[in-house]
């Protein structure tokens, strides 16, 4: 894990003096250290930091990190958005229906390759009318990517790619975090393997820190509600702020300093715009 109350700059500072670093590194720590001079996101009580680049997720209550874990972020091409939101409600045992993009680029090259790997994927097809459509009575050779007559979901259950909970935002983009079934992502390396939103690695902690203090659930609440199978959305009576961030250099819990690959060229972006020929490590 990271120690996210503890000053990295101080510790890239230390290191910089002591030559630890090679010269990759040092670019890295130099896009840091201009990165934490920049003014402070201002919180409420309690918040959520999302930081992509190091695709990793912190709690913080009355400014102290409470509550850490992995998290699996979009691939390059389907980037996260650093933006600011906020969670309003928790979906338990969520449905889900498939976004468009998803539904272009995933979903409808495999009708037309493999109709039935879809229902084996336990995806239901309906038509504009709403009415459960047979995915191999149509021929999806034919079917404009970008005008699909049809629409995609998957309800409540084990294989649901959302898994237990989903943790709703407000944003316009479709971007929430959620639970994954996916267990082996959550691994060491880099997590880059989501169409854009956020799987949590610890999707029960999270969600037994919210509703435990919002509407004094115990974690055994919060299990029950996850495997249930019947959707069930909990409105929280105060939406909890959180930010996705970037980083590419963190603290791990022994001192160490970690580096991580600039999935996003967000360090390449702002090394250009200091003057900066920055290089990966």
């Amino acid at each position: 894990g990271f120690r996210p109350d503890t000053p990295l700059h101080l510790r890239l500072h230390s290191a910089l003096l002591l030559n630890e670093l090679n010269a990759a590194q040092e670019e890295k720590a130099a896009l840091t250290m201009h990165r934490e001079r920049t003014p402070p996101l201002v919180h409420p009580e309690r918040h959520i930091i999302v930081d992509l680049g190091l695709q990793h997720l912190t709690v913080y209550e009355d400014r102290r990190a409470v509550l850490s874990m992995p998290v699996v972020v979009g691939k390059p091409e389907r980037r996260t958005p650093l933006l600011s939101d906020k969670i309003v409600n928790l979906k338990f045992s969520p449905d889900w229906s498939v976004p468009p993009l998803i539904a272009r680029e995933d979903i409808l090259p495999i009708l037309q390759d493999e109709p039935a790997l879809v229902s084996l994927m336990g995806i239901k097809v309906r038509d504009a009318e709403g009415q459960p459509v047979a995915a191999a009575s149509v021929d999806w050779a034919s079917v404009d990517p970008y005008a699909i007559p049809y629409s995609f979901r998957m309800e409540p259950g084990i294989d649901n790619l959302l898994g237990g909970v989903r943790f709703s935002l407000t944003n316009d983009q479709a971007i929430y975090l959620h639970d994954s079934p996916e267990r082996d992502r959550f691994g060491a390396g880099v997590r880059t393997f989501s169409s854009g939103c956020v799987r949590v690695g610890d999707s029960a902690a999270l969600a037994s820190w919210i509703m435990g203090r919002q509407k004094n659930w115990k974690r055994t609440d919060v299990i029950a509600a996850m495997v249930k199978g019947k959707t069930r959305i909990e409105v929280l009576p105060h939406a909890i702020a959180v930010d996705f961030i970037y980083s590419t250099v963190g603290l791990r819990e022994d001192g160490t300093l970690v580096f991580k690959p600039d999935i996003y060229g967000e360090d390449a972006k702002l090394g250009r715009s200091l003057g900066l020929n920055v290089n990966d490590v």
